[in-house]
């Protein structure tokens, strides 16, 4: 089923003239007997005041509900959408037909009733199925008018009410500080419409004080107006050349619309010429010449389109145009597309009831690619309503927060008539508040791998996560008292991850059972980072494996024939200080060796008095004694051949002159100190 669009509105047919009009554009009035004969003659504010003394008469439900959408429709002609929403609910509670529904949710949503109008939507699509990508559509334009109006918006709109009539008054353009427009104001019995029963359309114009007020509203200078319908002028740079739309004529041609031309020389504009781009029975209108005079583009219902109303485009050739060119279907749809407009950047802007927009007519722009226009986008809320959005005209704007600005037509709410023209400048949306800077770490723990996994003092052949390590974050601001922020864990890839303060300084302290506890800090601090940045820090540790009963060497040195702590010796004392507080489960062993030189008795106290000068050292750090084992070896224990009575090297001596310590037990009952 191919759903009809109701489009019987004046300016969508062109000028308040229908395509499909067959009644002399004269003023002739024929008697009419009844609301039917009203109807089938266009005569459709006629048919809306008779059409309901029909519809009291009717006893069939299916016949009232025909009369019912005839007099909707009927208001439609002429504007009357919220009549025309009163009769297609009568309509649709007395019938449903697929058809009525889908009217009935267009006018809910030309009135703004999006909600009702979703409903409806989706009541049409489980009587026709075959519509879900008509009905998504819309549902979705419907639910994006309804966000834009709850969002404030930086559209100023301005009705020029100094210009404006209680009739139509549409397509504004301004040449030298004047506005020329087409409007259907009143002049009298003669200058009425049997259409819609409004005056004639005719080209006015008013000098521009300011953007928003003008002077005294006249009938345009030029001598184009006649007593049938013209509208819609289009001028070259020069002012030389006009281009516009008349409908009806007291010849063959009198019911269509077709495109005048006229020249200007010595001040004199020539007889209006028509251009002749189709045969003599298809409408055509809208002209917009481009700022180069080389495009003349147009809206015609020329037969072979692409349904509706096309917009098309003829080149200049020489003093001619060339055989007009559909701008194809990104554009053009199976309805109405017209009114357009290229601005100087090359946009094309036109109206269009094919494409999804949240009203009747809605204005779009489209970009041009190449030969072709293309990525139609709707100009959106408040430049769209529910109503209909006619025709726009931009001019430029020297303030850069100004997207675009310019005059458009719009029978909106609250205008001062029909269609009405207004000043609009819509400026650009402020980006949003970016949030603050975020700081991600992303932590990894690993164990060194051994050549021989029993033997730390064998090669280390490579790293390994090491999961289900105990990760505490301190806030280190004052290091003196951190306090601790976060607890984490790392998984089985040996992996972490948490968020951070900026400007924060942080200390990290890794436990596991069975291993070295580790720490390291890092710092938010110094990064160059910009609201909405994400930094990503990284951070590395290898926590060691505590092999008991392995021995390591401690660089420590002393004075000759001493045990006293050497200042040298007690940085590397601190070293296992805090190795000790960090991991207060550890017992250790102390040792202390020297080499063969010497009385043996006397090389055994000396390395005990040594091992328990480090163990006294280690307690004034804090460490609890029964945690420390002080042993001297003397000279028991060499690591080489160097015994009494051997000759060696100063460098072999001193490979057997060494402090050790060793774990000699893990109690997880202690306490830390």
């Amino acid at each position: 089923m191919r759903l009809k669009m109701m489009c019987f509105k004046n300016k969508w047919l062109f000028l308040a003239v229908a395509f499909q009009f067959v009644i002399s554009a004269c003023n002739v009035t024929l008697k009419v007997k009844d609301g039917f004969e009203a109807y089938d003659l266009k005569k459709y504010s006629l048919a809306a005041e008779m059409l309901p003394e029909e519809y009291d008469k009717a006893k069939d439900r299916k016949d009232k509900h025909d009369i019912a959408v005839k007099i909707a429709e009927s208001y439609l002609a002429f504007s009357n959408t919220e009549q025309a929403e009163v009769w297609y609910k009568k309509a649709v509670n007395l019938d449903v037909e697929p058809q009525t529904l889908f009217s009935y949710a267009m006018v809910l949503k030309q009135n703004e009733k999006y909600d009702e109008a979703i409903t409806t939507l989706k009541t049409f699509y489980e009587y026709d199925r075959s519509q879900r990508l008509l009905v998504e559509g819309h549902i979705e334009a419907c639910q994006q008018a309804i966000a834009a109006k709850q969002n404030e918006n930086y559209t100023k709109l301005v009705n020029l009410s100094g210009i404006n009539s209680a009739q139509s008054d549409y397509a504004p353009l301004i040449k030298d500080g004047e506005l020329i427009f087409s409007s259907n104001r009143n002049k009298g019995e003669a200058n009425i419409d049997d259409w819609t029963g409004k005056g004639y359309t005719n080209i006015y114009s008013a000098m521009q004080l300011t953007s928003t007020t003008f002077d005294v509203v006249e009938e345009w200078r030029d001598n184009v107006n006649t007593d049938f319908h013209e509208a819609v002028v289009t001028l070259n740079t020069e002012e030389t050349e006009m281009y516009f739309t008349r409908c009806g004529m007291d010849d063959d041609n009198k019911d269509v619309c077709k495109i005048y031309r006229r020249f200007k020389e010595f001040d004199e504009w020539s007889k209006p010429e028509q251009l002749k781009f189709f045969d003599d029975s298809t409408n055509v209108a809208h002209p917009f010449l481009t700022a180069d005079g080389q495009q003349l583009y147009f809206t015609s219902d020329e037969p072979f389109s692409y349904g509706g109303k096309d917009i098309y485009v003829s080149n200049r050739v020489g003093e001619e145009w060339d055989v007009p060119i559909n701008l194809g279907p990104r554009i053009n749809t199976t309805e109405d597309e017209m009114f357009p407009y290229v601005s100087t950047d090359g946009k094309l802007y036109f109206s269009s009831k094919g494409h999804f927009g949240i009203g009747g007519l809605d204005l779009f722009s489209a970009e041009k690619r190449g030969k072709i226009f293309t990525n139609v986008q709707s100009l959106g809320y408040p430049i769209n309503t529910g109503k209909d959005d006619i025709t726009i005209y931009l001019i430029e704007s020297e303030d850069d927060s100004v997207e675009i600005t310019g005059y458009l037509a719009s029978d909106r709410t609250g205008g001062m008539g029909m269609d009405d023209v207004y000043f609009f400048e819509k400026r650009l949306t402020p980006a949003p508040k970016l949030p603050p800077a975020v700081f991600v770490l992303n932590g990894t723990v690993e164990e060194k791998v051994f050549e021989d996994p029993k033997n730390p003092k064998s090669a280390v052949v490579g790293q390994q996560a090491l999961p289900n390590v105990s990760v505490d974050l301190f806030d280190n601001t004052d290091a003196a008292k951190p306090y601790l922020n976060e607890s984490l864990q790392t998984s089985k890839e040996g992996s972490f991850k948490t968020y951070l303060d900026q400007n924060v300084d942080y200390l990290l302290e890794y436990s596991k059972e069975g291993y070295f506890s580790g720490k390291n800090l890092i710092s938010t601090k110094n990064y160059d980072a910009n609201d909405g940045d994400t930094v990503i820090i990284t951070t590395q540790i290898t926590l060691d494996k505590i092999y008991q009963e392995v021995e390591f060497v401690l660089n420590i040195y002393y004075d000759l024939d001493k045990a006293d702590i050497r200042p040298d010796a007690a940085v590397v004392l601190d070293s296992l200080a805090n190795i000790l507080l960090a991991n207060p489960s550890l017992r250790v062993e102390l040792a202390s060796h020297t080499d063969s030189r010497g009385d043996d008795p006397y090389n055994l106290n000396l390395s005990q008095r040594r091992a328990e000068s480090a163990v006294a050292y280690l307690i004034s750090k804090g460490i609890h004694a029964e945690r420390l084992i002080a042993r001297g070896y003397g000279e028991t224990r060499l690591i080489n051949e160097c015994g009494n009575g051997v000759i060696c090297t100063e460098e072999q001596h001193q490979q057997n002159r060494r402090t050790t310590f060793k774990v000699i037990g893990l109690d997880y009952e202690l306490k830390s100190e």
